[in-house]
């Protein structure tokens, strides 16, 4: 019976080839897994050689900074976590991730935290590029180029003061390096690509801005 002989190689050879397909899915999925295990090896090995140590992820970090774009409304993910001292502060720094998907496609936000630790709770200021918003100064030059944010212009004041803008405006990271003060850290972070090499420099820079913090801003009075 030809025919049925030809319909028993067909179903053969379909059978060979949905075999051949799921191996090839077992094969993709275990080379992925390899990838994603090799990376993590790299990362905890980059933090060992600075001594700190790693994470592939901490869900309690959503509470170390809650403002835009760090909104409770996003489902956010804390990986790739950096802890240690650097410098005799503390520091912590990681990646947000999100990936939703939207009206059949994909989409993925990242950003690189990085924050070291405040002698005190200290409530929300933020600086970064661009023009003065409500905190405007005396010195124009500085209200051309930063934005500070502050939900207590006084305050802002206090952290602003004259040796803080003058170091702002002649330090070439301060432009590139948004910053803000919430609770009890002093973050830094871009959205983007994420970069584990630019972790301890941004943490100087932060530590650099700490420095000049004045003193009695840490008072309670």
């Amino acid at each position: 019976m030809p025919g049925l002989t030809a319909l028993m190689a067909l179903s053969f050879m379909g059978l060979v080839c949905v075999g051949g397909v799921a191996v090839g899915i077992v094969f993709l999925v275990k080379a992925a897994q390899d990838a994603e295990q090799r990376r993590k090896n790299q990362n905890a090995a980059w933090a060992a050689h600075h001594g700190l140590h790693y994470a592939p992820e901490d869900p309690s970090l959503g509470v170390l900074t809650r403002r835009d774009p760090f909104t409770a409304t996003r489902s956010l993910r804390f990986i790739d976590v950096y802890r240690g001292v650097h410098r005799g502060r503390h520091l912590v720094a990681y990646t947000a991730y999100e990936r939703v998907r939207r009206d059949d496609t994909t989409h993925e936000w990242s950003a690189q935290v990085v924050a070291v630790d405040l002698p005190a709770l200290r409530p929300y200021l933020e600086v970064k590029r661009g023009a003065a918003g409500r905190s405007r100064y005396e010195n124009e030059a500085f209200n051309e180029r930063f934005n500070v944010q502050s939900d207590n212009l006084r305050y802002a004041h206090d952290v602003i003061d004259a040796r803080m803008m003058e170091f702002l405006l002649t330090d070439g990271r301060a432009l590139v390096t948004r910053w803000r003060m919430e609770g009890r850290w002093l973050i830094a972070f871009w959205v983007g690509d994420p970069d584990k090499r630019a972790i301890l420099p941004v943490a100087d820079f932060l530590l650099e801005v700490r420095a000049r913090i004045p003193e009695h801003v840490w008072s309670d009075r």
